[in-house]
């Protein structure tokens, strides 16, 4: 797990963030959300439903990728099972920092491995104004009226970064660029831990498909080609694009190892995998995906249809 130095930390969080998770500086909880809402209402920005559930999903599924991320290296190391529901909320916090751009709550919960030995976890996200709309990943909500149970072993608040999704936050060039700058990288890291997330993503798909397979004896039919459109509709169903691949590393029948690869598009430099995840945008990996689908195209053709 790559940690950001305190000098970076300090001046991300001072130029671009408002930090997630505990911070003695800042007012009560209370009068963060009451002060948020207030300044959506004078500017005439009130979210409706529909808007606060979007922006609950898109932080959760940053804070999904960054606990996924925390198991796969805990899991390379041979210590998965000093995991932590408590780590992995902290992780999310850090990765959500200057992110999200309402108030709320992040929980964690660990759920039991599979017949596989697959550790299975979910993220939720509860908006502060409206703690009935529930952001979740896996499986996330499609309307606010289909909102999720809050069921969460560990959970921390979230302060709304007054930068994010502005060009000087998450979803800017200009703001990449300085973020760069001052970081060293900092933007790379970030996308690096995204590619891998969604990689670990498209290997719980793939293996989900295998052990569907196995249980009908079908194993020996298993191809790359429906390993990674399944992986392609599991990332495209939860909004992600992308180009996911998959190979087969053996015969399946003898060994089930495979491995997954994600990019963000035929020309990225910045490539995620799962098993064995780069911890480095500078530890390039080859693209040896032996089949490959672009999620964006499989999550609308399954809407077409």
């Amino acid at each position: 797990m790559k940690r950001t130095t305190a000098l970076i930390t300090a001046t991300v969080m001072a130029l671009c963030m408002t930090a997630c998770g505990d911070n003695t500086d800042k007012p009560a909880k209370e009068d963060s959300s009451s002060t948020s809402a207030a300044a959506q209402e004078e500017k005439g920005t009130t979210l409706s439903d529909e808007e606060i559930l979007k922006k609950a999903n898109g932080c959760v599924k940053t804070g999904y990728n960054a606990v996924a991320e925390y198991l796969a290296d805990m899991e390379t190391q041979g210590r998965i099972s000093e995991a932590t529901e408590q780590e992995a909320l902290d992780l999310a916090l850090k990765e959500l920092e200057g992110y999200c751009d309402i108030n709320g709550t992040v929980g964690v919960r660990f759920d039991e491995m599979d017949d596989n030995g697959f550790f299975n976890f979910t993220v939720q996200f509860r908006s502060a104004d409206k703690p009935e709309i529930v952001g979740q990943y896996p499986d996330p909500a499609q309307t606010p009226e289909d909102s999720p149970a809050w069921n969460v072993n560990a959970e921390g608040e979230c302060s709304a970064s007054e930068t994010a999704g502005t060009s000087g936050g998450n979803g800017g060039s200009f703001g990449d660029e300085i973020s760069d700058f001052l970081t060293g990288g900092y933007t790379s890291k970030s996308k690096l831990k995204s590619a891998n997330g969604n990689a670990k993503t498209g290997y719980n798909a793939v293996a989900e498909y295998l052990a569907d397979l196995e249980t009908q004896g079908k194993l020996s039919t298993a191809t790359e080609e429906e390993a990674a459109e399944f992986a392609a509709r599991e990332l495209g169903y939860n909004d992600s694009t992308g180009i996911v691949g998959v190979t087969f590393d053996g015969d399946l029948t003898e060994s089930p190892d495979f491995h997954v690869l994600w990019r963000e598009n035929e020309n990225s430099g910045i490539i995620g995998r799962y098993p064995d995840p780069p911890q480095s945008p500078d530890e390039q990996i080859d693209w040896d995906a032996a089949a490959e689908m672009s999620c964006y195209e499989t999550y609308y053709n399954d809407d077409e249809d």
